[in-house]
């Protein structure tokens, strides 16, 4: 029996974890947006990771003994990722970022951007690629103070994994965990910006 065990702890000794560093990058889901009328100028505040990971870290692909088998890591801060999404979603919108008089601040902070390959369930061959997304928006009055819009949004993926024994959970690779978070990032900022309230709080 022990030398089973030795024979897996080598194993995963041997195949070290792997890391994958990807951008993640925005672009409306849809053909055409509804622009987001605004005669106030708009300003950026700071965008907080409160994800309590690392702050270029968003997932793993783990083998079914639970050991990481291959990371995912953003090239910059998910913050400034969010922050840059959501400044390039403005102007797809008809709103660009005034840095010289804005008149309301929009700040965000990040609950939650993950993704991860997990079992369906602890006795199955399968598995599935899970991604989640959860920001807090706010939209303040720069001049009193007064904020005027918060909410949380999310969004959520879940795609079929490559399998899930013991073996071919070294299978995941960081394409298969990156497609779904990047469409999770960008459904989430959708969600925000085509929402009547946050709309109307910018007006």
């Amino acid at each position: 029996m022990l030398k089973y065990i030795s024979f897996f702890v080598c194993l995963i000794m041997l195949t070290a974890c792997s890391t994958t560093s990807v951008g993640l990058k925005y672009a409306p889901s849809t053909a055409t947006v509804k622009p987001i009328s605004s005669a106030l100028g708009v300003f950026l505040g700071n965008f907080v990771d409160k994800r309590d990971v690392g702050p270029n870290w968003i997932g793993a692909a783990r083998i079914t003994v639970g050991v990481a088998r291959h990371n995912l890591e953003t090239n910059q801060p998910v913050s400034t990722l969010f922050q840059k999404a959501f400044e390039a979603g403005l102007r797809y919108r008809g709103i660009s970022i005034n840095y010289q008089s804005p008149s309301l601040q929009i700040s965000g902070v990040i609950h939650e951007l993950y993704c991860g390959q997990h079992a369906v369930a602890p006795s199955s061959r399968l598995s599935k690629i899970e991604a989640k997304a959860e920001i807090e928006i706010s939209v303040t009055e720069i001049i009193s103070g007064k904020q005027r819009f918060n909410r949380k949004y999310s969004a959520l993926n879940i795609v079929d994994g490559p399998g899930w024994t013991f073996w071919n959970g070294f299978a995941a690779s960081g394409e298969d965990l990156f497609v779904p978070t990047e469409k999770t990032f960008r459904d989430v900022i959708d969600k925000i910006l085509d929402d009547s309230d946050f709309r109307a709080a910018l007006q």
